[in-house]
């Protein structure tokens, strides 16, 4: 329907819908999809007029400005001029052009076999590798601080919201719910359990603390205040462990959940019904670890770029990155039934796609910020997804009969789909590069991709020093734009992502220049202030091992 108006279909759309046809305006590859009757956008002058308008209108909604015509037309304008230049590069990802691609070196890194490895005994150790650095007093100082936020709570919910207060914005859409942009409470609590799980695997003396936070966290993780806005998304999917989307919560549930194990060696969220919520509405759920390991292979198995969305259909590397390290720990834990290099397919072909397609091609960055895919949780994917999740079972089914701890190589592709990809966002952001270099390292069959995708694409946008760590730190309070591609994040926030992708690739030198930013403007010391509080289910509460003195935590 080249000539017919994306507004019109907006105007019927359901707000479920709304979350996310704006993002459609960025652009589609002219492939019909299945998400909706003969949808074909094109990039005739008439469409990228009313793109521009429509892109304009819903910055403006999102940003919450007060704007006028003459500056929405103005913005418009703006946009309709660049648009012509920049079809190629905001459409479809997979054209045959290199500037979309990574080049052959990182695509021969991203189709690499998974290594055999040891598995993890039930101290969350092995028997491979360096020996750990001790840990640094600054360390055990910020593990204290971790303490007193999540275990040392206990239940207390007045304690808890008051600490955990983050609303995570909202959308510029009827009835939005909160917790639906990047400053929503699940990434906050999921990195502070990574946190401390960096710290505490490196000593047995920890394991009970750093157990307590991640327990605690995944409480707060299955409660209904963080998980609410599904029902915004996805209403008929009821339970939340089924949807086919919003990588975003599982993937972050099935990391943290396997990071406990393999730091405590308690299997209890790998149990069957190991994983239990109770929703908005008292209605239970249940799954587990390694039955949500599974589900999300499987969506990655029905989706065009071998990735599992966070909202509707839109697929970020960063997202994908925490189930994929979930996914790489079920190989690894002792008694799992999962061997290793059963995820490698799934693990190469996502690879695969983004060493291909997801160059930024606007000089901002390294790795384009999203790609748009068909949205998959409508009722044409439930037959795909139900012959690809019957064929992992299979495939484990398989892998135990014959008795392997190592699986090589793929027995069957993924079969036909109606996920098609859209487009994608032309440009990176600094920050979303850390946050997809950081972790991909832990997860990537090749431990050599990230520090090549670093030294092609990352690296000379850093050193460059366009963003800037200058002597005055930028310390917005605006609220970040409701819409994901406006990225309007503080830098002393995104900074967190930039810095340990630097000490982990090795680039030092920017390394000390982003600490020394950090620490001369953010850093604060307070005090030890002793709290025995409450664990919470038993798990490290009370008594001297939980002394507010590190030295006395390491002695007990």
């Amino acid at each position: 329907r080249p000539q017919r108006s994306v507004a019109s279909d907006l105007s019927r759309a359901s707000p479920s819908d709304l979350a996310w046809q704006p993002t459609l305006l960025m652009g589609g590859g002219g492939r019909t999809s299945s998400f909706a009757p003969s949808h074909s956008l094109n990039t005739s002058t008439p469409f990228l007029l009313g793109s521009a308008l429509a892109s304009a209108l819903f910055a403006c909604l999102a940003s919450h400005t007060a704007v006028s015509l003459s500056a929405v037309a103005a913005v418009a304008s703006v946009v309709l001029c660049i648009s012509a230049g920049l079809r190629w590069v905001v459409g479809d990802p997979l054209r045959d052009t290199a500037a979309h691609g990574f080049g052959p070196r990182c695509t021969a890194l991203a189709a690499a076999a998974t290594p055999a490895a040891p598995k993890l005994d039930n101290n969350g150790s092995c028997d491979s590798g360096e020996p750990p650095a001790d840990l640094s007093q600054e360390e055990l100082l910020l593990l204290q601080y971790f303490f007193a936020i999540t275990f040392r709570l206990g239940d207390d919910e007045a304690a808890i919201s008051s600490i955990w207060c983050m609303t995570g914005g909202g959308k510029p859409l009827p009835s939005a719910p909160d917790q639906l942009n990047f400053t929503a409470i699940r990434y906050h609590l999921s990195f502070v359990a990574y946190a401390t799980a960096a710290i505490c695997m490196r000593t047995p003396l920890l394991k009970a603390q750093g157990g307590a936070v991640l327990g605690w966290v995944m409480r707060q993780l299955l409660s209904p205040r963080v998980f609410r806005y599904c029902d915004f998304y996805w209403p008929a999917d009821g339970s939340p462990f089924a949807c086919r989307e919003n990588v975003m919560w599982t993937g972050h549930l099935l990391h943290v959940a396997t990071l406990y194990e393999a730091l405590t060696g308690d299997d209890k969220y790998r149990q069957p019904g190991g994983l239990r919520l109770v929703d908005g509405r008292g209605r239970e759920w249940s799954s587990d670890a390694e039955a949500l390991g599974l589900h999300l292979a499987a969506c990655m198995r029905v989706n065009a770029a071998g990735g599992v969305p966070c909202e509707p259909g839109l697929v970020f590397f960063q997202c994908q990155n925490h189930a994929m390290c979930g996914l790489r720990l079920l190989e690894a834990l002792g008694g799992s039934r999962v061997p290793h290099g059963f995820f490698g397919p799934e693990r190469r072909r996502f690879l695969q796609f983004a060493t291909g397609g997801m160059r930024a091609v606007v000089g901002t960055g390294g790795l384009k910020v999203v790609v748009v895919t068909t949205p998959q949780h409508t009722e044409p994917f439930c037959a795909p997804f139900a012959r690809e999740r019957a064929h992992l079972e299979e495939r484990l089914a398989s892998a135990a009969r014959a008795g392997c701890e190592t699986i090589a190589g793929e027995h069957r592709p993924p079969g036909p789909s109606p996920s098609r990809v859209l487009g994608s966002v032309p440009f990176a952001h600094l920050g979303s590069d850390g946050w997809d270099l950081t972790y991909l390292g832990w997860w990537a069959d090749s431990g050599r991709l990230a520090g090549e995708l670093y030294t092609l694409a990352v690296q000379p946008k850093v050193s460059r020093g366009a963003w800037g760590y200058g002597e005055h730190p930028s310390l917005d309070s605006r609220p970040p734009l409701a819409c994901c591609v406006g990225l309007n994040i503080p830098k002393s926030a995104y900074s967190a992502q930039i810095l340990p992708m630097l000490r982990q690739l090795g680039d030092g030198s920017n390394a000390d220049r982003v600490e020394a930013w950090l620490r001369r403007h953010f850093r604060r010391e307070a005090p030890a202030q002793s709290h025995q509080g409450g664990g919470g289910e038993g798990e490290g509460g009370g008594g001297e091992a939980l002394s507010c003195s590190p030295e006395a935590e390491l002695r007990a």
